[in-house]
């Protein structure tokens, strides 16, 4: 019989919670561990195999959904799906990147401008009325800030990478 291990030995070795290798197996991306006696799951390296295939495919930014399918050609033994679908999802992230990386050039630098406006009314003699400051009523160039909310979302969601929460 080969070696087993638990769940917890698992997460350890994955550097993930017990609860992402459940839901993994929740939502049939894991196959469901085997049991042991005393009714601990039991992992076998195949499965250890296939959270580290998961895990690798997470920070490349794959979806769930794309991991699934990938998963779905390696079960099947198409090493070629895998490579082809790969290099597919890759080329969209790669190109999703480049276009939201120039949006946050371009929102930086409409910052700046914002952020120099400031710098002058700030040592200028004019005093705003004491009962509104029009600091942040300075819209930017793109839009009248609707665009700001998105672009911090942006932010936010791919440049923290979800480390301050576990992404599963």
């Amino acid at each position: 019989m080969a070696a087993r291990i638990t769940i917890g030995e698992l997460a350890k070795t994955a550097d993930v919670n017990p609860r992402t290798i459940r839901f993994y197996e929740k939502k049939g991306l894991l196959p469901a561990a085997g049991r042991s006696d005393n009714h601990y799951r039991q992992y076998t390296e195949k499965q250890v195999a296939l959270l580290a295939f998961i895990r690798r495919a997470q920070t490349l930014g794959l979806s769930l959904g794309e991991i699934r399918k990938l998963l779905e050609y390696s079960l099947a033994g198409q090493c070629s799906g895998v490579r082809s679908s790969l290099e597919d999802l890759l080329s969209a992230k790669i190109t999703d990147l480049r276009k939201r990386a120039a949006e946050l050039v371009e929102f930086a630098r409409e910052l700046e401008v914002i952020r120099r406006r400031l710098r002058r009314a700030a040592t200028s003699d004019a005093d705003p009325a004491p009962s509104f400051c029009d600091c942040l009523s300075m819209t930017l160039k793109s839009g009248s800030g609707a665009c700001a909310p998105k672009r911090l979302d942006l932010m936010k969601a791919n440049f923290t990478g979800g480390k301050g929460k576990e992404v599963i």
